[in-house]
């Protein structure tokens, strides 16, 4: 477990000390930026706290467990995830995100603790319903958590402005449900307002009692700009009740609060009612 007394830039190179986990030096940028948006430090705080002794597999397994990384971007928390033994999947849409994940394990493959093929890497988006994108997006990974930067970087791009390309749908259910025993230590949804469509195809896993976390960005800001109905997402939400789940707001966890949205109208009035641009949520789900 990452010391609580230090800052974030001292935890992440106490992590690299410990977990021989190398990331580009462009992660001190990362973590200046992590320091200043207090809800990105809650998350990275919370994700920290929650892989004290690696990433179980199940209460008796000798397994490791997986972690999900749906909406990767660069691979920041893919990589931290390896670093503490998980076996990572990790989705993204973005062609030039899935590019750099895959450069970012290649940087790290050569140190022990994530050189056993733990990240597989997936160019496409999660639903719950198959999809075809049709994307036009900059060639370059969008939101980026960080890019390689040294002295061979340049100014100038060589690659064109834009990209075009189709990217088809995965069900997290379709590719976990039946394939595998394994149990979801954790998944980290961040899909800029798609979190609907990713719990959705997550829901026989979840019945099935094999997700331990989900921490989940929940954002308002887009459900508007994409005509979602809040109250359609806090259906999506409410049968994690149902399963025994925990579920809190980052911001308090980190502040030691207790409070819960532990009842059905506490989760309608954050989730439907509630004034917010974005947040993040942990779940936290009982095994069977």
């Amino acid at each position: 477990m990452l010391p609580t007394e230090r800052n974030l830039s001292d935890s992440l190179l106490y992590m690299q000390q410990q977990n021989r986990v190398f990331l580009d030096p462009a992660s001190r940028e990362i973590m200046k930026w992590i320091t200043r948006d207090p809800g990105e430090r809650a998350v990275h705080d919370m994700f920290t706290r929650l892989f004290p002794q690696g990433c179980g597999g199940g209460a008796d397994s000798q397994q490791l467990g997986l972690f999900l990384d749906v909406g990767s971007n660069a691979g920041f928390y893919s990589m931290v995830a390896a670093s503490y033994g998980c076996q990572v999947l990790s989705f993204d849409p973005q062609k030039a995100c899935a590019d750099l994940v895959r450069r970012n394990y290649c940087l790290n493959g050569a140190y022990p603790v994530v050189a056993r093929d733990l990240v597989a890497v997936i160019n496409a988006p999660v639903s719950d319903v198959p999809t075809t994108l049709n994307l036009s997006v900059p060639a370059r990974c969008e939101g980026v958590f960080f890019l390689p930067t040294g002295p061979g970087a340049t100014a100038k791009q060589t690659v064109p402005t834009t990209e075009t390309y189709q990217r088809t749908s995965v069900s997290l259910d379709g590719l976990l449900l039946n394939e595998t025993s394994l149990e979801v230590y954790m998944i980290k949804i961040d899909t800029e307002g798609y979190e609907m469509a990713v719990l959705k195809s997550l829901k026989g896993m979840l019945a099935a009692r094999r997700v331990r976390h989900i921490m989940i960005e929940v954002t308002p800001l887009f459900w508007a700009r994409d005509n979602v109905p809040r109250t359609d997402i806090y259906s999506t939400f409410l049968p994690l009740l149902g399963y025994g789940c925990k579920i809190q707001r980052v911001l308090d966890m980190v502040a030691n609060s207790t409070a819960l949205l532990d009842s059905e109208d506490k989760l309608r009035e954050y989730l439907v009612q509630r004034d917010f641009v974005q947040e993040d949520l942990l779940v936290s789900c009982p095994r069977a």
